[in-house]
């Protein structure tokens, strides 16, 4: 309420199941129509409105999940972009519309989806053949278990070890991602959907559709999407700048495998704490990576360590 002063003497943080959330907020909504009936107050917006909510099956279900997910109201806001929604989840396969529908806006679903069908076609063309190492990469990460309890980041981190590993890569050097994913160019319409890939057996391409602003920032970006190739399931994807589970995971392998936190402290002057700005710099150029990078190394592994 406005003027009240209120001051919080504590704070917390707590993991609950979206399903307990769902419940109860379903019973705060059926006990406020409930009152709503018991005063002869019916057939208002929220009457109306769960009643769709309840009543609605499957396949309407799946609709509203995916309106929301585009950050529309599927009750007043989608049916404008319904038909085009409707559309790329025929076209598209489900683990790549699952991505598309993370990042694209509502308004560029068309163009977007175009924009996908022509990245898969010129896949087509630059797609080249594995060779043994790579290989030996996929089969490493095919193995591993991921724990159920174990932060998305920390499970890239330890396939990006793991990958390392297995290409037989020190930590102090450089990792070069272009060996293993063909690539080529075809800008987006729709700056979130950054590239498009594909691994099959005759290995993995990238299509890029972000404009990069350097090589060290389209490592980053193809190293991503190797993490797709080796670790991942399925043959298409999209590299979005979503924050789903999988993307958390793809960008903390990405970080690791082009500038492993063990090689970076090898070429620290110092405490973690205290390093600078030139010598971020120069470990950056050593592994052709941004500052950003390896500062974001340095913080999360290194210093919390």
């Amino acid at each position: 309420m406005a003027n009240w002063k209120i001051r919080y003497i504590g704070r917390g943080d707590v993991a609950v199941a979206s399903a307990d959330i769902q419940g109860e907020f379903a019973r705060i909504i059926n006990a406020v129509i409930s009152r709503l009936d018991e005063r002869g107050i019916t057939s208002t917006v929220l009457h109306k409105e769960w009643a769709a909510v309840t009543g609605a099956d499957a396949e309407e279900a799946d609709y509203c999940r995916t309106a929301a997910r585009l950050g529309l109201d599927p009750y007043s806001e989608a049916h404008e972009f319904e038909d085009e929604i409707i559309r790329s989840s025929q076209i598209l396969a489900t683990g790549l519309f699952t991505d598309f529908i993370d990042a694209v806006s509502p308004a560029r679903i068309r163009q977007s989806q175009k924009w996908v069908s022509r990245a898969e076609a010129k896949i087509e063309e630059i797609a080249t053949p594995w060779d043994s190492r790579a290989q030996q990469i996929r089969a490493a990460l095919s193995g591993v278990k991921i724990l159920s309890n174990s932060r998305p980041w920390e499970a890239g981190w330890e396939q990006a070890r793991l990958a390392r590993e297995a290409a037989e890569v020190d930590c102090v050097q450089q990792f070069n991602v272009g060996n293993y994913v063909a690539t080529q160019d075809l800008i987006s319409p729709e700056p979130r959907i950054q590239a498009l890939g594909r691994r099959d057996g005759r290995g993995a391409a990238l299509v890029i559709g972000s404009r990069q602003s350097s090589s060290r920032t389209r490592n980053f970006l193809v190293g991503r999407a190797f993490w797709h190739s080796v670790a991942n399931s399925g043959d298409s994807f999209l590299v979005t700048d979503a924050y789903t589970e999988k993307q958390k995971v793809e960008r903390a392998f990405a970080a690791e495998l082009l500038a492993p936190a063990a090689g970076i402290s090898q070429f620290l002057d110092g405490d973690p704490w205290s390093v600078s700005l030139e010598n971020v710099e120069r470990i950056a150029d050593h592994f052709d990576v941004s500052a950003v990078l390896v500062q974001h190394q340095i913080d999360n592994q290194l210093v919390s360590a």
